[in-house]
This record gives C-alpha cells, sequence and structure tokens, in this order.
C-alpha cells in the first residue's frame, strides 16, 4: 500500500480553511464507487492533486482509499460546498456504480489536517495497514463514531454485573454460536436489514449484549475475517461488517442499569495505533461502560498520542486491542513497541497492560511476545483479567 502525506504548507492551509467560521453546519458524505479503468499510482496522484485545489476552494476535506479497482471516500464540509463536490464527482466519467453509503450532519471534522489524504491499496495487500501509514483511519471507522454514537462521548449508563448469567425466563444464549457464519454474510450484504432483525430478535431473547458476546458477536467478527481470506469480500465489506455490529450494540439502551456500588477501575481502551477496526475496542468499552467501570474509549493514530493519552491522566489500566478479524501476526513487534512506550509514559508507574483481538483468542503466548500483563481472549475476560491483576498488586 502507498500514502501521500500533504506537504506542511498544504496541512496548515487545510487546518485554517477548516477553522474558518463557516455560514452553515458541516455534513458528511461517504461514497464508493468503481473505476471505469484501474488507474497507475501516478494518475492517482493527479486526481488527488486536483480534488486538493476544489476541497481548498469549497472548504472540503476527507480521505480518498483506492482499493482493487473500487473508490471509497469520505467528504466532510459545508453542505453547499459538499453538494457542489458531490455534484462534480457523480459526473466524473472515470468511475461507475457510484453508491452513496452515508450522509449526514456532524459537529465536528475528523480530518481536519487532509484537504484529500490518498491511500493506494493493490490486490493482495487488503490483510494490513502499512507501518509507513499508521494514522490512516477507515472512512467506515469514521462514519460509525459520527453515525453509531461516538464511544469518545458515550451516555454514561449506571452499573450492572459484567455478565451474571441468563436472566430467568431468557433462552441461553450458547445455541447463537451457529449463527455467526450466517450472520457474516448479512452483515456484508447491500441491504442490513436482515442482519439487524436478526441481532435484534436474538437479543430480544437473551436480554443482554454482554451475554451475546462471545457467543455471536466475537464469532461473527472472525466470520467476516474468513470470509475475507477465502475472497468471498473485500477488506471494505469486513470494515462494513464491522460497523455494523457495533451499530447493533449500540442501540440497545442501558438506561435502566443500576448505578454502581464502589468506585471501579479506570481503564483507557484504545485499538493498537494504526488499527482501523475499532470492533474491538468498542465492545470492551461498552461493557466496561455497562458494568460501571471508569472506561474512556480512544483512538489514537500514533505512538506518540498513545503516551500523551497515558502521560496527561492516571488509568489503572490499558486495554490495547487488534482487529477482531484478522489475525495480524505481523503487527505483534508494533504492539509490543508500543507497550513499552506506554508503561515509560504513564503517569501510573503500576499501570496493567491487558491485550485483545482475533490473534489473542486462540492462547497460544502472544501475550508474552508484547510485554501485556493478560491477553483476554473474549471480553468478557477483560474486567475480571483486570481486577485480578490490580488485586495482585496490592
Amino acid at each position: 500500500m502507498l500514502s501521500s502525506e500533504p506537504s506542511a504548507v498544504r496541512r496548515r492551509a487545510s487546518r485554517e480553511a477548516a477553522a474558518r467560521p463557516l455560514a452553515e453546519p458541516l455534513s458528511t458524505l461517504l461514497y464508493r464507487s468503481r473505476a471505469v479503468v484501474a488507474p497507475s499510482d501516478a494518475e492517482l496522484y493527479r486526481i488527488q492533486q486536483l480534488a486538493q485545489a476544489r476541497n481548498r476552494h469549497e472548504s472540503i476535506t476527507g480521505l480518498l482509499i483506492y482499493h482493487d479497482g473500487q473508490f471509497f471516500q469520505w467528504l466532510e464540509g459545508p453542505a453547499a460546498g459538499l453538494g457542489r463536490v458531490w455534484d462534480a464527482i457523480r459526473a466524473d466519467p472515470r468511475h461507475t456504480t457510484i453508491e452513496l453509503l452515508g450522509s449526514a450532519p456532524t459537529p465536528t471534522r475528523f480530518y481536519v489536517d487532509w484537504d484529500l489524504k490518498l491511500s493506494i491499496q493493490r490486490l493482495g495487500e487488503a490483510g494490513a495497514v502499512p507501518a509507513a501509514a499508521p494514522a490512516l483511519v477507515s472512512p467506515v471507522e469514521a462514519l460509525v463514531r459520527h453515525l453509531a454514537a461516538p464511544l469518545v462521548q458515550p451516555l454514561r449508563p449506571a452499573a450492572a454485573p459484567l455478565i451474571a448469567g441468563t436472566p430467568t425466563g431468557r433462552a441461553s444464549p450458547r445455541r447463537f454460536g451457529a449463527r455467526a457464519p450466517h450472520l457474516a454474510r448479512l452483515l456484508t450484504a447491500a441491504d442490513p436489514a436482515a442482519a439487524f432483525d436478526l441481532l435484534d430478535r436474538l437479543h430480544a431473547q437473551v436480554g443482554t449484549i454482554a451475554a451475546l458476546c462471545a457467543t455471536l458477536f466475537e464469532p461473527a467478527a472472525r466470520e467476516l475475517g474468513d470470509l475475507w481470506q477465502a475472497d468471498e469480500c473485500s477488506e471494505f465489506e469486513v470494515t462494513l461488517g464491522l460497523w455494523r455490529l457495533q451499530t447493533a450494540m449500540r442501540r440497545t439502551d442501558a438506561s435502566a442499569l443500576p448505578a454502581p456500588a464502589a468506585r471501579m477501575p479506570s481503564v483507557l481502551v484504545t485499538p493498537q495505533p494504526g488499527e482501523p477496526h475499532m470492533f474491538g475496542a468498542a465492545l470492551d468499552a461498552e461493557l466496561l461502560w455497562r458494568a460501571g467501570w471508569d472506561a474512556q474509549c480512544e483512538q489514537p493514530a500514533t505512538d506518540d498520542a498513545l503516551q500523551r493519552l497515558l502521560a496527561s491522566t492516571w488509568f489503572d489500566a490499558l486495554d490495547l486491542s487488534l482487529s477482531a478479524a484478522f489475525r495480524r501476526e505481523h503487527w505483534l513487534p508494533r504492539m509490543a513497541t508500543s507497550i513499552t512506550l506506554a508503561r515509560r509514559a504513564s503517569r501510573n508507574p503500576a499501570l496493567v497492560v491487558v491485550v485483545g483481538g482475533r490473534v489473542f483468542a486462540e492462547p497460544s503466548g502472544e501475550g508474552a511476545q508484547v510485554g501485556a500483563d493478560a491477553c483476554s481472549a473474549t471480553a468478557l475476560q477483560l474486567a475480571p483479567s483486570i481486577l485480578r491483576l490490580l488485586h495482585s498488586r496490592r
């Protein structure tokens, strides 16, 4: 994969343009399309340069991904300017099958520095995000943050047991594991209505998100990765499926949960810097919040950003995760470096570090390899692991 960074001058111009007072609120737009003829890297950079000039004129910022013949673009800015850019995009003869994936108002920009970030991904490179571009964030993940109740500003529910079995009168969730392959295919379909309907029905039967966590949500995420491995879907469709799982999780009501009885540990929940898949961190944070924990969910783009978070606030623990869909074994050395730097920067010299993700779902020693205190094979293990480690250090 190749990526191009705007120069310092263009980054400053984009930030200044984005910061200017606007006469109308901001909006976002996400679409995908297919190239009529596969462009070379040089042609893609020319497309980027022309679009950057147009975007600066309209105070538009965003991200363009080219992946194996498809374009995915996230755009944000004032509604009128965004409309004019969208009209020009739809009239461009270099692509076809243009599909609008999402559009909504937004209170802020996600790509303030980028009049148009470009990432080029060729066939065979879909399973990894390069170390050279750790700041790249999937446009679908940006859409998740805005359209699916951003985790960085949660409605803090009161506490309930993390998981205390299935409520009386509810169905046992164990039998739902066989539904995971079917659910994964529904999550990658053009219309997600059937996937949401299935998730709503199963949730109504068991009553809690926690009860579906290890029996359906996490197996479905791994099935999405298997579909990609079998070349039955694209990485974009995997990310879209994870977003839909996260959306289904966030739609449930936690307002009736009882208040916490005592102060719970503070946990910084983040994906590994550079990891575009947020689902594992989102699931961890959701279960911790519903159990009354003091959980802060972030998505630091770099190790420096993670270190700043840990240096500015006291945390009892750090929950660091890789993709719930892909194994990412080749990311383990990078994660080890991140953990070493995180411990060094933390205000808490006894910081507990727990790691999660598909690569840790099958116990094989990876946690020790990366320098973590424990591996979380499922989100349900996270809270007990942290409590056990904190208790052992008293």
